[in-house]
């Protein structure tokens, strides 16, 4: 959301997987929820990030590769304006054997990915105009997750092998100074047991002025977990246990000292106020919701096709 729009991506995969998804990105006036959606953008994209001015998003290509028969992925920057209008190209030619959702930062757009060299690296091309891509800085662990932005730092989770006989693997909470782009600090590490985390996809995760919060736990474990991590290192820095997850959550949102989830198995929304360790459940039996987006006027959800909104409980 903005300060006066929801946007929507539906995004419909090929069945046979031969190309990447196609989608459609929608805006519709928050005070006018029964008004129709205006479609902004149409294209090979899964992700978007909402500027003051533009809405930005990279189209996926895939180009053949000869003679082997394989194919690799390219990435064509694009952004539209959130009034409406003509898709703008502003650069071509990014590496996508793994992106994240980019992340805006004053006037350049920021990504990391893996590309196909054995670690991955932090680029930027500008957000006003077309412009060349800029590597920020390396980054030496080949999988890294979970890109994001808190206040003057970017974090993001990283996977490291500690030893291959046995196989031993921990997670890393990293963050990295904006302005000067550098060094690259550990906030906090834990032991893959330590909490069960997706290894190779990003997991739901939310920087906050009360630090970070993720879900832990894997699809198809029964004991997923809400999780508290510090946004600044420290030598006694831990993760949080605040609660056990309700079957099929995602997408977390934050307001006023509250942290929201839904549920996709017919559990509704869910509230956990920090301050007072308290829980909540909010649209109980609401079944098909997967993505929740917070702001001063409400939360607001997709279900049965129709944007909804939901005053704030307090």
């Amino acid at each position: 959301m903005d300060d006066s729009s929801v946007y929507v991506l539906n995004v419909i995969e090929d069945s046979q997987r031969a190309g990447p998804p196609r989608a459609t990105l929608y805006r519709t006036p928050i005070g006018a929820p029964q008004e129709a959606a205006t479609v902004l953008a149409e294209g090979t994209f899964s992700r978007f990030v909402v500027g003051p001015t533009h809405v930005y998003f990279v189209e996926h290509v895939r180009v053949d590769e000869p003679p082997n028969g394989g194919y690799r992925d390219l990435g064509r920057l694009f952004r539209v304006p959130r009034s409406g209008g003509s898709k703008e190209l502003l650069t071509e030619g990014l590496e996508l054997a793994y992106i994240e959702e980019p992340v805006l930062a004053g006037s350049h757009l920021y990504w990391l990915n893996s590309a196909y060299q054995p670690t991955s690296s932090l680029w930027r091309t500008s957000a006003d105009a077309p412009g060349p891509i800029e590597r920020v800085a390396g980054i030496s662990e080949h999988s890294t997750y979970n890109f994001m932005r808190s206040g003057t730092y970017f974090y993001w989770r990283e996977k490291r092998t500690v030893s291959d006989s046995p196989r031993v693997v921990s997670n890393a909470l990293v963050r990295l100074d904006i302005q000067s782009e550098g060094p690259q600090v550990d906030v906090l590490t834990w032991p893959e047991e330590e909490g069960l985390v997706t290894p190779y996809a990003p997991i739901p995760m939310m920087p906050t002025p009360l630090g970070l919060f993720a879900m832990f736990g894997l699809e198809d474990e029964p004991s997923r977990r809400l999780v508290h991590l510090p946004l600044e290192p420290h030598a006694a820095a831990q993760l949080t246990s605040l609660e056990e997850l309700p079957p099929g959550p995602a997408s977390l949102g934050f307001h006023e000292g509250s942290v929201y989830y839904v549920s996709t198995h017919a559990q509704g929304i869910h509230q956990w106020n920090v301050k007072e360790s308290r829980f909540s459940r909010l649209l109980p039996d609401l079944r098909g919701i997967s993505q929740l987006a917070v702001n001063d006027m409400g939360l607001f959800f997709v279900n049965a096709g129709r944007i909804q909104q939901l005053p704030h409980p307090d």
